[in-house]
């Protein structure tokens, strides 16, 4: 799968969930988005090597 971020963009060999996805590239899940192929997707998503995964930090702020 290709791996998008806001710095890098590389590919990764993994299949498994969203949530597990994040912990193998140490992010906290609370705070980064997933989308998986223009479409966001919940953390419990099962990810296959097909697809292209951007992972977007939450913003927030007044």
């Amino acid at each position: 799968m290709k791996v998008k971020t806001l710095n890098k963009e590389f590919e990764l060999k993994f299949n498994g969930s969203v949530l597990a996805l994040l912990g193998e590239l140490g992010l906290n899940p609370v705070e980064f988005l997933v989308v998986v192929n223009n479409e966001l997707v919940h953390e419990l998503r099962v990810l296959n090597g097909d697809e292209l995964v951007e992972v977007i930090p939450v913003v927030s702020g007044g």
